[in-house]
């Protein structure tokens, strides 16, 4: 994976950080500097997505292809082109708002997503460039797509 969370502890002095995100960039990493939380960013999203998942899958909504599928085929598509904000941006705030007061009670003791906005970009100018992004990922996806298909046959 190229990209490494770098996590600066209470005692780390920010030139051992700078060493540490310059080493990083020659090995070909991509540094990106993140809290220091258990089990970092990335592991925490993906304890999330994973919670939410066997929830799925023992209750019988979904199989685990099915789950793999949808994550490998839907939402990773998604937001590899455009990234969680951004997608949330093009969606508009607060269509996800409501989905949320809707489907929270449902998967925590949360209620509502209030003050999402203050996260998400909404700069016209940067939305149009944000859905020329995800536009254009998405069909060089579909290309690929039919051309895999193409060659199976």
């Amino acid at each position: 994976m190229p990209l490494v969370e770098v996590v600066r502890g209470a005692h780390t002095s920010a030139e051992v950080e700078g060493r540490v995100v310059a080493v990083l960039r020659q090995v070909g990493k991509r540094p990106i500097r993140v809290g220091d939380v258990p089990g970092f960013v990335w592991n925490r999203l993906q304890m999330a997505v994973l919670r939410e998942a066997a929830w799925i899958v023992e209750n019988g909504v979904a199989s685990p292809d099915t789950v793999d599928e949808i994550l490998a085929d839907g939402l990773a598509r998604r937001w590899r082109n455009v990234g969680f904000f951004r997608a949330i941006a093009l969606g508009g705030v607060g269509t996800w708002e409501r989905i949320a007061g809707s489907l929270f009670p449902e998967l925590s003791t949360a209620r509502s997503l209030n003050g999402l906005g203050r996260w998400v970009d909404e700069d016209p100018f940067n939305l149009l460039a944000a859905a020329t992004s995800r536009d254009q990922g998405l069909a060089q996806d579909l290309r690929g797509d039919r051309l895999t298909s193409v060659q199976g046959e």
